[in-house]
């Protein structure tokens, strides 16, 4: 059974696991809407899938019970109060858990323009904007918002703050993770246990990083699929005047090898400081 409006599913386990927020507060607050998001997440592939394979009928159900349950999901956690998604009445909230709550109905408008409106996401990009500068662009996500946040962020116009996430150095962050000797993704920002965060955590998990690697291949070096399988490819990296002064990668996809090299560079060939005065090179299959 659940207690969720329009059958949205009430059940979790983990929340979002390894978040900076000690997990006896992370773990509640964001179980019953996370869950819920990865279980619409999962219409929406059904509707890819079905669409690929030509079961017309089954994608228009899916459709329609993945845009039913977007109102459902509004109706469930969105705080008309504090205009943000956050826990429901009976939980904690938190500022901590502002990144992973908000960024989630984020990536459900943009896997569905159609039905975007429904999720109430007007002033969502600027509430996260405002909890990034506040943490002094620090990621507070765990192993369900580190997949969307980066990727989120750049796709809705705050790629500038995207890039000093992914680029800091002091805790929690990636680069405080290389600075103390990780060659891999641990399962924690600690790499230790503590109180907060028992029991000893693995240095072997993907789950945190996962999103940093979509997103420098999606946004950073802008290579992403037009269409099913690859068949058109779209190129569109995001140069800031300030960010990387050049990027150079390749993906190999179900067509053939896609490469691409960018740089900052003015007429001469010479390093700009401009982003719209730019040198792109792509290989395609």
């Amino acid at each position: 059974a659940s207690s969720n409006p329009g059958g949205l599913p009430a059940f979790w386990t983990w929340g979002d696991w390894c978040a900076v927020e000690a997990r006896a507060i992370a773990t509640p607050a964001t179980g019953p809407e996370l869950a819920a998001f990865n279980y619409i997440l999962g219409l929406d592939a059904m509707v890819t899938m079905a669409d690929a394979v030509g079961e017309k009928d089954d994608a228009e159900k899916y459709k329609a019970l993945g845009a039913s349950m977007r109102v459902a999901f509004k109706e469930a956690f969105y705080n008309t109060t504090l205009r943000r998604y956050a826990p429901q009445s009976n939980q904690a909230d938190n500022e901590l858990l502002l990144q992973s709550l908000n960024v989630a109905p984020l990536a459900m408008a943009g896997s569905r323009p159609d039905v975007a409106a429904s999720l109430g996401i007007d002033g969502l990009v600027s509430k996260l904007h405002e909890d990034i500068v506040k943490q002094d662009y620090h990621l507070t996500v765990g192993s369900v918002g580190a997949k969307h946040l980066l990727p989120q962020l750049s796709a809705n116009g705050l790629h500038e703050d995207a890039m000093k996430i992914a680029t800091q150095q002091t805790y929690p962050s990636y680069g405080w993770w290389i600075a103390n000797g990780a060659t891999t993704c641990w399962e924690n920002y600690e790499g230790w246990p503590d109180p907060e965060h028992p029991p000893t955590p693995t240095h072997n998990h993907i789950f945190l990083c996962g999103g940093a690697g979509e997103w420098m291949y999606r946004s950073v070096l802008g290579i992403e699929p037009a269409s099913a399988g690859w068949k058109k490819i779209a190129v569109k990296p995001l140069i800031l005047a300030d960010g990387p002064a050049s990027a150079t990668g390749s993906m190999a996809t179900i067509l053939g090898k896609v490469s691409v090299a960018w740089m900052r560079a003015d007429s001469t060939g010479q390093l700009a400081a401009a982003p719209a005065a730019s040198k792109l090179e792509v290989t395609i299959p």
